[in-house]
């Protein structure tokens, strides 16, 4: 576990931004390196793939390199005499060089996306000064691990955003496939560093306690990316984002009605909070997770209504009804 400081938030000026209010992060000071690992893993195959160069790799990223071959994409732990043969073969496999050479030119440059990373982590200092800033680190050929926070450092594999169009995300439903864009790379970033520093391992019971959690994290994406778009920060299209903010009273009124708050069944959990087409039980406009969705606004309510707790002590809090209880939550009708 980290240590956690619990500090007033300092006073800065604000400015509006669609109606809400927005602090002024430009004299804070954030410093983050974008590692290329990806560059640097095609850079192996320049001596082939010698075991000298996985070594130095290794030695370089001792945090990522064997994480990488062995879990995300499965080849070979470098504790096995045997890896350089697979990794090697690996490498140098037509449709992997083919996959690389996409990303290497859609990501040639990265600067853009490192100054939105940087602006989204200045305001993440301003609510939670004492949390530590990551590193950024890029790589390929992650499949179905998209990002993965480290200790000190969040990694996206590149590859996952090619273009809802890329031949590699064919066989994907097109509600998963709109969001292979880049537009989408540092919400997710955001929402995987955000969920790794806050999950304490305490399970979550119900359905209540599922969504306040992922409630809390989307507080903390929006707040860390005020001029993004909330159809991108919550992966919907424009028209399933206007159907939640026209349909707040049905959809609450349904999970109150169905008993769903307190309901212990995962399967019926992850239907509401996990990936979906639409929400079963409601119209197919609705998108899926709305139950993530209306944690988020009873969140929102939450803080609004409590303006003595920090997000620190909001993220801090495990205690999902009393959370509920003193939102005083009441969507309009």
């Amino acid at each position: 576990m980290k240590r956690i400081n619990l500090l007033l938030l300092p006073l800065l000026f604000l400015v509006a931004c669609g109606g809400k209010k927005v602090p002024d992060v430009s004299k804070i000071e954030v410093n983050i390196d974008l590692i290329r690992f990806d560059q640097e893993v095609e850079t192996l195959k320049k001596d082939s793939v010698s075991w000298e160069s996985l070594q130095k790799l290794d030695q370089k990223y001792p945090y990522f390199t064997e994480l990488y071959f062995s879990n995300l994409t499965r080849i070979a732990s470098l504790q096995d005499s045997t890896a350089q043969v697979y990794i090697k073969a690996f490498l140098f496999d037509k449709d992997i060089q083919e996959l690389h050479q996409e990303v290497a030119t859609k990501f040639a440059d990265l600067e853009g996306f490192k100054k939105e990373v940087t602006q989204a982590f200045k305001y993440y200092k301003y609510y939670l000064p004492n949390r530590p800033i990551p590193n950024v680190l890029t790589y390929n050929f992650g499949f179905n691990n998209v990002v993965v926070a480290l200790d000190s450092t969040i990694c996206i594999s590149l590859d996952q955003y090619l273009g809802k169009s890329s031949k590699y995300y064919a066989h994907l439903p097109e509600y998963i496939k709109y969001r292979k864009e880049k537009e989408y790379m540092v919400t997710d970033l955001m929402r995987g560093w955000i969920s790794a520093e806050f999950d304490n391992g305490q399970p979550r019971l119900d359905m209540l306690d599922e969504m306040i959690y992922q409630g809390k994290i989307m507080y903390l994406v929006d707040k860390t990316l005020p001029y993004v778009h909330d159809s991108i920060k919550f992966g919907y299209t424009t028209s399933q984002l206007k159907f939640c903010n026209s349909n707040e009273f049905m959809m609450w009124s349904f999970f109150v009605e169905k008993k769903l708050l307190y309901t212990k069944d995962f399967k019926l959990i992850n239907k509401y909070c996990g990936e979906a087409p639409f929400s079963a039980g409601m119209p197919d406009e609705s998108p899926g997770r709305t139950g993530i969705w209306l944690g988020w606004k009873v969140v929102t309510a939450f803080m609004k209504n409590n303006k003595n707790i920090t997000v620190e002590q909001l993220l801090m809090n495990n205690n999902s009804k009393q959370i509920l209880n003193s939102s005083r939550y009441k969507p309009k009708k």
